[in-house]
């Protein structure tokens, strides 16, 4: 261990774009997501959280439009922010998504764009 003081940049955090924060691993326990980029971690939700998830998909895809689709547990880049600047993204349990998005958001780690998005929870 040094005695050296620790410069002010070496303890600020690094600050993640969407794109770093897609490329870094997957945590196993819990949904991360990135608020002015920085990542945040949550805990799982419990079991009654997850029952009334799929009440709610049972009552809301009947009702969709056709041009909407119900996807569960993906994260949405909010687009809060230009690709090369700290970035925001957000785990959503339910979404109802333009149809197109699902194909795309198989192949970007589960992330679709907020511009996608129809209805989200």
């Amino acid at each position: 261990m040094s005695s050296e003081p620790v410069s002010a940049s070496a303890r600020e955090p690094q600050l993640l774009t969407v794109a770093e924060f897609l490329a870094l691993s997957e945590t196993e326990l819990g949904y991360d997501e990135l608020v002015e980029g920085r990542v945040v971690m949550s805990p799982s939700p419990v079991p009654d959280h997850n029952h009334a998830l799929v009440e709610a998909l049972i009552q809301l895809r009947p009702q969709l439009p056709p041009e909407l689709e119900v996807l569960l547990d993906l994260d949405v880049d909010l687009e809060l922010a230009p690709p090369d600047a700290p970035g925001f993204t957000r785990p959503h349990h339910l979404i109802g998504a333009r149809r197109p998005a699902p194909e795309r958001g198989r192949w970007e780690r589960g992330i679709i764009r907020a511009a996608e998005v129809g209805v989200g929870a």
